[in-house]
């Protein structure tokens, strides 16, 4: 309940789906689509969609219920929830749960993806194999009801869904955290709101749909927003502290100043980090070392700057620079770094549903984007000395002609390789290309180039000691070439073992 079972984070090509033919229940997805356990349970905090899913089977389990019916008994009829299902607009299906029920499919909101031609609509997506995790529909006046009950302890109208004892657990972490980062309390996220107010409650998010509640007890006040397309992301995430902020603190001046001091400590946090909530192998793991990655700067103003796919965000000190606190430039959100050495180890987000760990330098995007570079440039200029070589150059022993052949199609292979991960790339400004045509033939063939590419340079590489002997003078390549061949050697096998590293080349993991 504090999302610390260890497991890795996978949902390329089955987290949601499109076509309702591919739905399964609950307990074949968890056998079938089991991620790998990663580190030891209780370690961290890593947000799991596996993981919330196999919680909630564990309950049917127990109780002899779909996970379905079990939430309808359990919470929605006795709140009069009358407009929240977990159940999904789709036709009834033999050993599935049964379906929405028709007046609430002709309500259902219709998820849309912004584009330079305007709103598109986006295909209904199907969660119901993964129920426990996302597939609730619901409507503003039901999760108020929801929220309010959460407000009186469990209880609303008559009706007690739990009791003061549970109240207070769902408002008690369950690990202990650094001030000013959520924590989990038995399934709630503990916010940390502006002003020192605690909140609690849930984020959620699919490809076209961006929800958050939040409830502060204190204040006796909830905040239900979700919007219909995947640019709402930023007004979901804001909106809450902007509110408590507007309403229940005073004003604030913005930017927040650096601090000087932060100067003098930059080693210990600038680098690179990556996010825990990711796979860790496969294409899939390849592609998360692509995303999760987090460059860490120290400005000469003495602000904190974490850079990662979405561009940077600067932070300030929040007291003595040493102690690792930051909040944020503009906003109330916090970071704190872990580590007692002269470098940080680590540091936790403000939602806290993972942790960004210190990383090697070749993981990051930069390294790989370099040497993909160099080795484009290798295959293109090997190619292009087919042509322009002249009749002294082609003067070659048998070894080195095989090398020369062998290389040529080295060339054509990254090259088809590159042309084809890049044409994948540039379709992944919708997420749904992803999700739904995970892993997809570009990518699939791009990587078998790859892999016979990497196993020829191998091939190379053994045989460079022969290619540099040569024979007479006259039959044998000139220094240059020799040098020019070993260099491309080298970069092949630079960005062959980035592959290998990055787990590019493990297909078998999806």
């Amino acid at each position: 309940m504090d999302h610390s079972g260890g497991f890795e984070d996978r949902a390329m090509g089955q987290l949601i789906e499109k076509d309702p033919k591919r739905e399964r229940t609950l307990a074949e997805y968890l056998m079938k689509e089991r991620p790998h356990r990663v580190r030891a349970p209780g370690a961290i905090s890593s947000y799991s969609n596996y993981g919330a899913a196999l919680a909630g089977e564990a309950v049917t389990y127990v109780t002899g219920r779909p996970y379905e019916r079990l939430i309808e008994d359990e919470i929605l009829t006795p709140l009069a929830l009358n407009h929240t299902t977990f159940r999904e607009a789709r036709p009834r299906e033999a050993g599935l749960a049964g379906p929405m029920p028709a007046p609430m499919a002709r309500d259902l909101s219709q998820g849309f993806r912004w584009t330079a031609a305007g709103f598109k609509a986006r295909p209904y997506e199907y969660l119901g194999h993964i129920a426990p995790a996302g597939s609730a529909s619901s409507t503003a006046a039901d999760m108020a009801r929801y929220m309010s009950m959460l407000l009186n302890n469990g209880s609303l109208d008559g009706a007690t869904i739990y009791g003061p004892k549970a109240a207070q657990a769902f408002r008690t972490p369950i690990r202990q955290v650094p001030a000013g980062i959520n924590g989990w309390a038995h399934g709630f996220i503990q916010y940390a709101l502006p002003g020192g107010h605690a909140g609690y409650g849930h984020d959620g998010a699919t490809l076209s749909f961006v929800s958050r509640m939040v409830v502060a007890p204190d204040l006796k006040l909830g905040i239900f927003i979700s919007t219909n397309t995947e640019t709402g992301a930023e007004l979901v995430r804001r909106y809450p502290d902007r509110l408590v902020r507007q309403f229940y603190m005073p004003p604030q001046i913005f930017p927040r100043p650096g601090d000087p001091a932060l100067v003098a400590l930059s080693k210990r946090y600038e680098g690179h980090y990556l996010g825990s909530r990711r796979a860790y192998g496969g294409r899939e793991g390849f592609i998360g070392l692509l995303r999760s990655g987090v460059t860490v700067d120290v400005t000469p103003e003495g602000r904190l700057l974490t850079i990662d796919a979405d561009g940077p965000r600067a932070w300030t000190p929040e007291g003595d620079p040493a102690k690792g606190r930051f909040i944020s430039a503009t906003g109330d959100e916090h970071i704190a770094f872990l580590g007692d050495g002269p470098r940080a180890t680590a540091f936790m987000g403000a939602l806290g549903e993972q942790t960004f760990e210190r990383a090697h330098f070749w993981t990051e995007a930069t390294v790989m984007a370099t040497f993909a570079g160099l080795t484009g440039l290798c295959a293109a200029v090997t190619l292009a000395g087919i042509f322009l070589r002249n009749r002294r150059e082609f003067r070659q022993t048998s070894i080195q002609g095989l090398m020369s052949l062998i290389q040529n199609i080295q060339a054509a292979l990254w090259l088809t390789s590159l042309s084809l991960f890049a044409l994948w790339l540039s379709k992944t400004g919708d997420a749904a290309n992803v999700m739904y045509g995970w892993p997809g033939p570009s990518l699939m063939i791009g990587e078998a180039c790859a892999i016979v590419a990497a196993v020829l340079t191998v091939i190379t590489a053994v045989f460079l000691p022969a290619v540099w002997r040569g024979g007479r003078r006259v039959d044998s390549w000139t220094q240059l070439r020799k040098a020019g061949f070993t260099l491309t050697v080298a970069i092949y096998l630079s960005y062959s073992a980035l592959l290998l590293a990055w787990g590019a080349f493990e297909f078998w993991r999806g």
